[in-house]
Formats: C-alpha cells, structure tokens, sequence
C-alpha cells in the first residue's frame, strides 16, 4: 500500500508515519527534501516483501521529486493552482502502478488529501486563534491593496511562544 500525503515541498506531515512504531507504521518513508528514486524505492519494496509475507506500507510525501528536480508525479500532474504551481497529486496511485508493473504485486495507492484537512476536532485552542487572526490580517491586506501575497507566521525569539503575522 502506498499512502500519499500532503507535502510539496516539507514532509513533516509524511514524516509523522514514524511515530507509529513497533510494526505498526509505515516500513518505508519518502520525502520531499530527499531526491527520489524509482528503482531504489522497488528495490525497498522488494526487501521489504521478502522480509514480510509481501506486505509493504510506503508513505509518501505529494512533492517527492528525481534527482532533476522533477516531480514523480508530474506525469499525471495537468493543473495548475491560482500561483502556477503544478497541482500535485497521483503520486501514491502512479507509485502503487509502477510496483504492479514492475513486479505484478496487488497494490494500492491511498491519498489522504482531504482526510488531512478534515481534523479541525483535534486543532488546539491556538492554532484556531492563529488561523483567525491570518484570516483578519489577510483581509485588512486586501482592503490596503495588497495582492499576490500570503499570510506567514514568524516565530519571534522569545523564551515563550510567541508569533508576529507578515505578508
């Protein structure tokens, strides 16, 4: 099973498959900082099936990309978001394809996409308040006429946790 989650270019959502320990997780994890490579991810997978009564659990971050640079999914990749960015997506199932290919094993792709932004229940009291006072600060932007901009948070370097908004 190859699982995709969101991440074109930071994997820490991905990355967060290694908290499932003890067997119970992924056996595989691929990132987006870290150039990937189709034959090198057959060749886990093949190790990882002798090893496992043909089970495999790969996770996979949206953005991975060749050594060139290149999205593996930007084969399937045919829209582009309001910035120009490829709208990524497919990889597990492109993934889940090139296995079955390659090596006739039953394989699925699974993309959480949406699944990932539907857990609003376990957002904590100051991701919500954060989130709101983006929303005020790009709406206040708009209404100045700033365009073509997003909203980030920065850290300020204080002993506690605290945040500036900028455009």
């Amino acid at each position: 099973t190859i699982i995709e989650a969101m991440g074109r270019n930071a994997g820490w959502l991905t990355a967060a498959a290694a908290l499932a320990k003890d067997g119970l997780g992924a056996d595989l994890i691929y990132l987006p900082e870290v150039p990937f490579s189709t034959e090198k991810f057959l060749d886990d997978v093949k190790a990882v099936c002798a090893k496992n009564n043909n089970k495999c659990i790969a996770v996979v971050s949206e953005g991975i990309k060749t050594a060139e640079g290149k999205y593996v999914s930007e084969a399937t990749v045919s829209a582009t978001d309001l910035f120009g960015h490829a709208q990524l997506g497919g990889v597990g199932a492109t993934l889940a394809n090139i296995i079955k290919e390659k090596t006739g094993y039953k394989t699925r792709g699974v993309e959480l996409s949406l699944m990932q932004r539907c857990g609003a229940h376990l957002a904590s009291k100051t991701d919500v308040e954060e989130t709101f006072e983006a929303g005020k600060q790009a709406v206040r932007a708009a209404v100045a006429g700033e365009t073509d901009k997003m909203v980030c948070y920065v850290r300020k370097d204080t002993e506690n946790y605290e945040i500036e908004y900028k455009l």
